[in-house]
């Protein structure tokens, strides 16, 4: 989880160098390595946070 929260925060780094270098196209492509990173990293989070309540409560 951490990684992709790193990956995450490196793809937004990455989005502000490139729109400052006049690279959109690129910028773009970070864009959606950012959603993509954070969104793998909720599902984690939720499918961990469920294993814990069923852990915790036996079911």
């Amino acid at each position: 989880m951490r990684t992709l929260d790193e990956k995450a925060s490196l793809a937004r780094r990455m989005v502000d160098v490139s729109k400052n270098a006049g690279r959109g196209l690129v910028a773009e492509r970070y864009v959606r390595q950012e959603e993509e990173a954070l969104a793998a990293a909720e599902v984690l989070r939720k499918h961990l946070l469920r294993g814990e309540v069923r852990e915790e409560t036996g079911t």
